[in-house]
């Protein structure tokens, strides 16, 4: 928050079968704690119907708080680190899409051999929420802007899903698509345990012309769309966003609260300097921003110039001195033409 009531805003967000983020849900907290990360993870948790023996899957912004929170209370969930973060922190020593590149593709093997050969071929290497528009306001308008926003958002999914025909989203049409183009070159040997389905629940080039080979033999396995786990289902897509955000009532609708404490305001608190209202930029997003400039296009930084007077490179017209050059001739030619004209001052 960059208002005169400073904090932070928690926030859960998933992956739904579209391969877009699904906000589960947010809080805005004095700052990022041990106890308060705990207390937000145990409204979560309590809001899932889960108990502490649940098993879940997190990724995390490496903060440190958040990590002994986590193990309060999710003992038994795997925590992870988000890959995007750890790269950032690895820029300070590790910059260039080289260490880029070898980073992400360590992070996308599915099998613990494959990935230690990706590490040491790095070793080895010599080289959630947009809400700009709500970081400055007061609280209560900073979350009532989250709350149009996300309505906004159920509501532009719903559009695009009553445009969509087949049993899978769109977003895993198109991967599907790509592999089935690859398995449609290959023939079938043997078939075995395929690691990579189990991972992604998407049945790979080799798992989709087994499935057409069963077909072949008067076996009944159906389309390989079917094998596909119901994480991408069309339908399953569309029941992640049945529910949808109630508008809310005026304070004159409101039951008064039997809390026997008087609650004040945070404490205002006025920062220094000029107040900012963007958040804090990743190196990388520094960097996309200066190949561009204020009007959305490509700035001409660090490209060779070419004069259009004399043809030569390294300067413009406006600092051409007549560098050779057959254009530099015909002005040359051009200005003894002219000698002898008569020549008006037109200087006061």
């Amino acid at each position: 928050m960059k208002g005169p009531f400073p904090g932070q805003i928690l926030s859960v967000v998933g992956i739904d079968g579209n391969n877009s983020i699904y906000p589960d849900c947010y809080a805005l907290v004095e700052a990022e704690t041990t106890q308060s990360w705990k207390w937000f993870l145990q409204l979560l948790r309590d809001d899932l119907g889960c108990t502490a023996e649940s098993c879940f899957t997190f990724i995390g912004d490496r903060q440190k708080g958040l990590i002994p929170a986590m193990l309060a209370v999710f003992p038994n969930a795997e925590h992870r680190f988000c890959l995007r973060h750890i790269h950032e922190n690895m820029k300070s020593k590790w910059r260039g899409d080289l260490y880029k590149n070898l980073l992400w593709s360590a992070g996308r093997k599915t099998s613990i051999p494959y990935f230690n050969k990706a590490m040491e071929e790095i070793k080895t290497t010599k080289r959630g929420i947009q809400i700009i528009g709500a970081r400055d306001k007061p609280i209560i308008t900073c979350l009532e802007f989250i709350r149009e926003y996300m309505t906004k958002r159920i509501v532009n999914v719903k559009k695009l899903q009553a445009k969509c025909m087949g049993q899978l989203t769109p977003h895993a049409i198109e991967v599907f698509d790509e592999i089935k183009k690859q398995a449609s070159e290959m023939s079938v040997l043997m078939v075995d345990t395929d690691k990579k389905w189990d991972l992604t629940g998407m049945p790979c080039k080799h798992a989709v012309v087994a499935i057409w080979d069963i077909s072949r033999n008067s076996i009944d396995a159906g389309i390989p769309e079917e094998w596909v786990s119901d994480v991408y289902w069309l339908s399953t897509w569309k029941k992640v966003y049945e529910n949808l955000i109630e508008p809310i009532n005026g304070p004159e609708m409101w039951t008064p609260s039997q809390c026997p404490t008087t609650l004040i305001p945070p404490k205002h608190h006025t920062q220094v300097g000029r107040p900012k209202k963007k958040r804090k930029k990743a190196f990388c997003e520094k960097e996309l921003e200066q190949e561009f400039d204020k009007g959305g296009k490509m700035t001409r930084k660090g490209t060779s110039i070419k004069c259009g007077k004399c043809g030569n490179m390294g300067h413009n017209v406006m600092s051409c001195k007549g560098q050779g050059g057959e254009q530099s001739t015909a002005s040359q030619e051009s200005h003894t033409a002219t000698q002898g004209a008569p020549v008006y001052n037109l200087y006061e």
